[in-house]
């Protein structure tokens, strides 16, 4: 006489609660660092927006051979940022809006290029703030004599 042996294939019920409970703890983990992860990068994708900017009115100065300037305006809710022509007080493409939790953080100031692409203002850096951390912030140093453009991240 043959024995046989009655196997069922498959996972219990049991085994499967425990393993979607093991990928659900993991989830709630790991969820609040990709939240920060995106802040991050929008940080630094704002920062590099402000530079190119910073440097597309130097090289317009340079090219127009007229001044140009880049205004910055820290005003509430949202800051905001516009190269404008000094001939003719136009502004030149569109605005940008920093994010929400960023913003300048000194009055209206603005950075003049001459047409030979020095930087005739008395500015020398720009800070950008973070919302929601105090002492944290990112600088923009301005070289006076070439206009060269550095950034200083995470600053304390």
């Amino acid at each position: 006489m043959k024995n046989k042996k009655n196997f069922m294939s498959g996972f219990s019920l049991i085994e499967l609660i425990a393993v979607i409970g093991l990928i659900l703890l993991f989830f709630g983990l790991t969820a609040p660092y990709f939240g920060k992860m995106n802040t991050g990068v929008e940080r630094h994708g704002a920062i590099n927006t402000v530079a190119s900017m910073i440097k597309q009115a130097r090289q317009l100065a340079i090219s127009k051979n007229e001044i140009h300037f880049i205004q910055f305006f820290p005003d509430p809710p949202v800051s905001t940022a516009a190269v404008i022509s000094d001939s003719t007080k136009t502004q030149i493409g569109r605005s940008y809006f920093l994010p929400k939790k960023l913003r300048f953080d000194k009055n209206p100031l603005e950075i003049k290029f001459s047409p030979r692409g020095n930087i005739i203002s008395a500015v020398s850096n720009i800070d950008i703030d973070h919302v929601g951390n105090p002492g944290v912030f990112d600088r923009i140093e301005l070289i006076a004599s070439t206009g060269q453009v550095k950034i200083t991240k995470d600053t304390n």
